[in-house]
This record gives structure tokens, C-alpha cells and sequence, in this order.
């Protein structure tokens, strides 16, 4: 038993230096690339604790960043998360979680980002009309446990990108692992967007139009949690990029009583709040309402996030 411990820990030492080595490789903004919308927090719990999420498996919508999580579910879980941006901007994720007896777990979700009130104009600068667009990702996730402590996952991902009279698809996956040494200690890692990529066509729609495709960073995320009495818990988060600069994350939840938590952490230089509450319904059905106060970047204002979710 100690010995494969030990060569699992060895494992998670060389996957480490690999994630850091392929971070320093020459990368620049993440603004050009496709995706912005799925490497924001995609729940209120997510965000709150500075989207630091990929070794936590108390949180079963956080399969969006590390789809091993998948395979630690005990019950069944649906939520629905709604974030209120600035700028017009809105982010909208349905999620259900699955435990698939004995040592498995499934995931379907879908995830909706969308620009509304763009004012349309023509060459006079005259105003005509109001204009939206919308990127929508369906995912579909699995996770097994090959161990009792070790899972690994996946998540397949469709993507559909919507500009007034164009409309563009594409696919892309995430795999993931998940590793709990001790009852104190759990530790994640995780490969997003692996060859995601979104085609556009507009040779049928403009008389110059073209073919092109968008390509999605591919992300490496490694990722820590630790719990004391299962009343605080502490989270931190490494994401690596050959395309992209590398970001920190961070975040710490404390639960007073058994019906509020309060949540605090820092998404990339950027400070976030947070609160939940849980209670029971009927039987063994409770829901957890959460809510994430995001002070905002480079002056684009403030942001909230809510979800609600109910446990069966």
C-alpha cells in the first residue's frame, strides 16, 4: 500500500514540474483566444472561492474544471447558476450530477454566455436596431474511481457560437484525476479545451465571406484543497498555458452552523466574496442557495453570481 502511494506521489511531482515547464513557454493575453466564457467561474460557489475548484468535491458543478470529481459523488445533484455581468454581459450554466454505482459518475450540463443591447448603426451612424450574440457549450462528463482515494475523468464539450446571421460549431475535451491522500488533503489535475476549436463559414452569407477556425488555449490546472473538522476549507488553483500567461487562484470557506457558509477568495488578482445557505426540504432532498460578489477587472465593474442547487 505504501509503495503504490509513493509511486502515485512521484507521479504527481513529475506532472507538477510538466505543468510548470509547459507554462513558461512564450504565451500572451488570453482576449484574442476563443472561450473567454468557459474559463470563468461557471457557479456561485465557484466563484466566490476564486475559481479553485478542481480538488473539491463538495462541489459537484465543479466537474467543469476537473471532471474526476465525477467519481466521488454519494447523491444526485441538479443546479442552476445565473451571473448578472457588466457590460451587458450575461453567463448562465443547468447542471445534473449523476452517482453511477459503484465507483462512477455522470454529468450533463449546459452552459450559455451572452452579449445583449449592442446597438446596431449604418453608414450614417444612424441608430437601427439592437443586436445580441451568444456562445452556448454543451457538456457531457464521466468519471471513474480506480482506487478508493484515485479517480480519473472526462468531459466531452460541444460548442455553438451565434453572430447576427452567422452561426459557427466546434468540439473539444477535457480529462482530469483526482487524488486524496489523506482525509485532510485532496489534490487535482486537469487538461481543458485538449484541440477545441470552433469552424466559421461565411462563404454562403457575404459575398468575400470565409472559412476560419477559432482555436481554444489548451489549459493545464493543478489544483489543491484542505479541510479542517469539515468546517473550514482552503483552496488554491495553478493554471499553465503554452498560448496563454498563467493564472493563480485562491479562496477560503468557512461554515457557521450547519445552514451558512462564508465564502472569500482571489480569482486572479481579483478579490471575491460570498455566502450560502443550506437547507432541508422533504426527506432526503436539500437545496444550497449561493452567492458570489465579483469586484470586477480593469474597470469593468461589478458582478454577481447565484446558484441554486438541489441534493437527492
Amino acid at each position: 500500500m505504501m509503495r503504490r502511494k509513493s509511486v502515485i506521489l512521484q507521479g504527481l511531482l513529475w506532472t507538477t514540474i510538466l505543468a510548470l515547464s509547459l507554462s513558461a513557454a512564450p504565451r500572451r493575453e488570453a482576449g484574442g483566444y476563443a472561450g473567454t466564457y468557459l474559463r470563468m467561474p461557471l457557479s456561485a460557489r465557484s466563484a466566490a472561492l476564486g475559481n479553485a475548484v478542481g480538488a473539491l468535491m463538495e462541489t459537484p458543478e465543479a466537474f467543469t474544471e476537473n471532471p474526476a470529481l465525477l467519481g466521488h459523488l454519494s447523491k444526485r445533484h441538479f443546479g442552476s447558476s445565473f451571473q448578472f455581468l457588466s457590460l451587458d454581459r450575461s453567463l448562465h450554466m443547468l447542471n445534473v450530477t449523476i452517482p453511477v454505482p459503484p465507483t462512477a459518475g455522470l454529468a450533463i450540463a449546459w452552459v450559455h454566455a451572452g452579449v445583449g443591447n449592442i446597438e446596431e448603426r449604418n453608414f450614417a451612424n444612424e441608430m437601427t436596431g439592437e443586436l445580441q450574440t451568444s456562445q452556448d457549450a454543451l457538456y457531457v462528463g464521466f468519471a471513474n474511481r480506480i482506487w478508493k482515494s484515485l479517480s480519473i475523468g472526462v468531459n466531452t464539450k460541444i460548442f455553438m457560437d451565434q453572430l447576427p446571421d452567422v452561426t459557427a460549431t466546434g468540439f473539444g475535451l477535457d480529462v482530469g484525476a483526482f487524488y486524496a491522500p489523506f482525509d485532510f488533503l485532496s489534490l487535482g489535475f486537469s487538461v481543458k479545451d485538449i484541440n477545441s476549436k470552433i469552424n466559421w463559414n461565411t462563404k454562403d452569407i457575404y459575398e468575400f465571406g470565409s472559412q476560419r477556425t477559432d482555436t481554444y488555449p489548451t489549459l493545464y490546472q493543478l489544483s489543491v484543497a484542505l479541510q479542517f473538522n469539515h468546517q473550514v476549507f482552503i483552496t488554491a488553483a495553478y493554471r499553465g498555458s503554452v498560448d496563454i500567461f498563467p493564472t493563480f487562484h485562491a479562496g477560503m470557506e468557512v461554515h457557521a452552523g450547519d445552514h451558512l457558509a462564508i465564502r472569500g477568495g482571489v480569482d486572479n488578482r481579483m478579490p471575491v466574496l460570498g455566502l450560502s445557505t443550506r437547507y432541508p426540504v422533504w426527506g432526503h432532498i436539500e437545496t444550497r442557495i449561493d452567492y458570489a460578489f465579483l469586484f470586477g477587472r480593469y474597470n469593468e465593474g461589478i458582478s454577481h453570481a447565484f446558484s441554486w442547487i438541489f441534493t437527492f
